[in-house]
């Protein structure tokens, strides 16, 4: 069996390549989830959630 054929160097190689794009995407998208979740979605949370707290206030006092 020979295994130094075209086939198996461009099988070899598209797998470097699909490895690196995996490596390279969790790389970057895991940081930048973290990132998105810190910087945007807690302090929209926290706003809105002071927004109803403030607003349940102001139901109670009216009634």
């Amino acid at each position: 069996m020979v295994t130094n054929t075209a086939t198996t160097r461009i099988f070899g190689s598209l797998k470097k390549k699909i490895i690196k794009d995996i490596v390279v995407s969790f790389a970057i998208g895991i940081p930048a989830a973290y990132a998105w979740w810190y910087t945007f979605h807690v302090d929209n949370q926290k706003k809105r959630e002071a927004w109803y707290i403030a607003y349940a206030a102001k139901k109670g006092n009216e009634q």
